[in-house]
């Protein structure tokens, strides 16, 4: 490779605009699939707590029952 001449040749403009295509692409499609994977996520933690409350108050029910007996 020349060093010599400061300008980038054709091949090497052409592979920037590639990847510079790609990247914006990346983002892009990060940009929009987050929102979704944010939702999903809070969704499942919400089912997750529910369910753990569900689970406390039946324990505590049959502790209650079991300390009755």
């Amino acid at each position: 490779m020349d060093h010599s001449n400061p300008k980038m040749s054709s091949e090497g403009k052409f592979l920037v605009s590639l990847v510079a295509s790609f990247l914006t692409i990346s983002i892009v499609g990060v940009l929009m699939v987050m929102p979704g994977l944010f939702s999903k996520i809070n969704e499942s933690n919400l089912r997750v707590q529910y369910g753990v409350q569900v689970f406390k108050v039946e324990t505590d029910a049959a502790w209650t029952q079991l300390m009755d007996v």
